[in-house]
């Protein structure tokens, strides 16, 4: 080899060599796999994450913007409230639990029922074998069964002089205005889905224009895996689907019902026969504000007025007026009772004689109910008592005045999926989108699984102390509301934290709480000790006793099923403020005094329930504030 040559030869060597170098072995490809599936992964789990955080954030963005069009709407209708003096309206407050209702961990007795907030937590805690309520050794919280409050509440508003209260009852064409009312009964509290048309089973032959109708009873009571349909007193008439039964499906309502007066069921044929009807011939309006009175032939007969029957008959009758229809119904929200109308009938009996003639007459004044055959209509709700002793006296007609308010609250039924519907068996022909639009009219949330009322006199804590695991400091502010039971439901026990605030202050040394009109701890039925009937609580566990002013109701001044009320009554209570105190002779003196602050709590859920268990929400309302304070 000659010289110059072996340059040439150690050249290739080291580019052998060097490419033998710059290769990868398989320990270091493995390596760099495996970091390459490390880093993907990672990335992966840093978009995921950024993804999880941005449709959580969606979620909240979603209820967040819900509670505040909710508290928007809440306190319009409590500003409507203060704007009547305390003696022009009631408040009514129905406090319902559904589920674990004393927190034994476990379904029992014939109130509690096992709550799930989806069909999906349901089938979790049955695949995992746990009983509803079901927790650890420890206590912890096991099953996905939840507990929760159902609570309604209604009064009467005024709106500002210049927005009054409009109908959600409009024509399409436009050619008739929408009805406007000063006054309205304004009601929040959940809805009941109506149940599915049993005869709509679409095949492939079916009509694709062929939609199910719409039922006038609900899909089961709320909460409710039984199947129990009497919520609006039809027996034995049980849910298809229970579409009322997850929590995270309730619907959270706002009806308005205008107190529009006698001229709402028509003027043809009494004053002037040719004249316009004041709110359209193809309205629909409520005779009451109660529906047991619209239900009873005796009070509303059906020959006279119109089909009342359920569900109902043809929509017109041969005179062309408006027709009246049950609230319970959801698709109507006119009354023919007025601000002076309610007060009247609700009251019982006006101005008291000797010659027991109801003086009625500015009940239904107007209108087709003035004429000669609706005296049943101008007739009190119910007629005072007279019985020997004050407190006799004070104590029934306060019992009958509470049972009276008491069956105002009305559950009704609305619907989110109203484009599915055919409403051509009761709907007028060229009325379609009115009856489609009456169906959701009331709907202010379509995914609320708690609506919490509790109110405040004012009573506030005296000295610190804890209860409950709460620490309660001087100043604080005492809420009273339902509360959890300590014993089996069948044993009837209190439901009502103002009466067990009382007892446990009373067995203290030194007095914690500050009770701002004091407390009406007698025994009601003793004749010898002072009553006090501005305390408004009411439960039902002696419903027949017409000796506890608490308990002195009857099933018909509260008609409890037909109402929607709970179907047994250790699941409920109530919180009843009248229009004035009943006095000693008969009649009422002075204006009961209202809550102070009315505080409600929501649980809201985004539609796509990225929150699983919701979002919750308070809000606290000044009510008829003290304005010497």
């Amino acid at each position: 080899m000659s010289a110059h040559q072996m340059p040439t030869m150690k050249h290739h060597r080291r580019t052998a060599h060097s490419r033998r170098r710059s290769a990868f072995t398989i320990a270091e490809m493995i390596v760099a796999i495996a970091v390459v599936a490390l880093l993907t992964v990672a990335i992966g789990e840093v978009f995921r994450s950024v993804t999880r955080l941005t449709t959580l954030g969606g979620a909240v963005a979603e209820t967040d913007g819900l509670a505040r069009a909710i508290e928007r709407s809440l306190r319009a209708d409590f500003d409507a409230l203060n704007r009547l003096n305390p003696d022009e309206t009631f408040l009514v407050i129905r406090m319902r639990e559904v589920g674990d209702l004393n927190r034994n961990g476990a379904v029992g007795g014939d109130a509690e029922v096992a709550l799930y907030l989806t069909d999906e937590d349901r089938l979790w805690d049955r695949e995992q074998g746990l009983n509803p309520y079901a927790t650890s050794a420890g206590g912890e919280r096991r099953s996905r069964a939840v507990t929760r409050r159902v609570d309604e509440i209604a009064f009467l508003g005024r709106a500002p002089d210049d927005q009054p209260y409009r109908s959600s009852q409009v024509d399409p064409s436009g050619a008739v205005p929408v009805d406007t009312a000063r006054h309205a009964r304004l009601y929040w509290g959940h809805a009941l889905r109506p149940a599915p048309d049993p005869n709509f089973n679409p095949g492939p032959t079916t009509d694709p224009l062929e939609r199910p109708r719409r039922q006038f009873r609900p899909d089961g009571n709320i909460g409710s895996e039984l199947n129990w349909g009497r919520a609006f007193g039809v027996p034995n008439t049980g849910g298809v689907l229970s579409r009322n039964q997850f929590a995270s499906d309730w619907i959270l309502a706002r009806h308005q019902l205008l107190l529009y007066g006698g001229l709402a069921a028509g003027n043809l044929g009494v004053t002037n026969p040719d004249a316009p009807h004041p709110i359209g011939g193809d309205r629909f309006f409520a005779p009451y504000i109660r529906d047991r009175e619209a239900t009873s032939t005796a009070r509303f007969p059906t020959n006279q007025v119109g089909p009342l029957n359920d569900p109902p008959g043809p929509i017109h009758n041969s005179e062309d007026l408006p027709d009246p229809r049950f609230i319970r119904h959801g698709r109507v929200d006119i009354s023919a009772q007025s601000l002076e109308d309610v007060r009247r009938w609700l009251e019982g009996e006006s101005d008291h004689d000797e010659s027991n003639v109801f003086p009625f007459a500015d009940a239904y004044a107007a209108g087709r109910f003035s004429g000669a055959g609706f005296e049943a209509k101008n007739a009190p709700l119910w007629v005072r008592e007279f019985e020997t002793g004050v407190l006799a006296t004070r104590r029934a007609n306060a019992a009958h005045l509470r049972g009276a308010l008491a069956g105002v609250l009305t559950r009704i039924l609305q619907d989110d999926t109203s484009g599915h519907l055919d409403r051509g068996v009761l709907s007028a022909p060229d009325t379609p989108e009115q009856e489609a639009l009456m169906d959701l009219h009331a709907a202010i949330a379509t995914r609320c699984s708690n609506f919490e009322v509790a109110w405040s006199d004012g009573s506030t804590v005296r000295r610190q102390f804890e209860r409950d695991d709460k620490v309660y400091k001087p100043g604080d502010l005492l809420w009273f509301d339902i509360s959890p039971v300590e014993d089996e439901p069948s044993n009837n026990p209190p439901r009502n934290t103002y009466f067990e605030w009382w007892a446990w202050n009373n067995s203290q040394s030194e007095p914690a709480i500050e009770f701002r009109s004091g407390f009406p701890g007698q025994n009601l039925a003793s004749p010898t000790l002072p009553i006090r009937p501005e305390f408004p609580e009411i439960t039902f566990d002696a419903m027949g006793s017409p000796n506890f002013i608490r308990a002195g109701l009857n099933e018909g001044e509260y008609p409890r099923v037909l109402s929607g009320g709970a179907p047994t009554v250790t699941s409920e209570a109530m919180a009843i403020w009248g229009f004035r105190v009943p006095d000693a002779e008969g009649g009422f003196s002075g204006a009961w005094q209202k809550p102070r602050f009315i505080r409600i709590r929501v649980t809201l859920h985004d539609s796509r329930m990225r929150l699983r268990e919701g979002r919750d929400y308070e809000f606290v309302f000044a009510v008829h504030p003290d304005r010497n304070l």
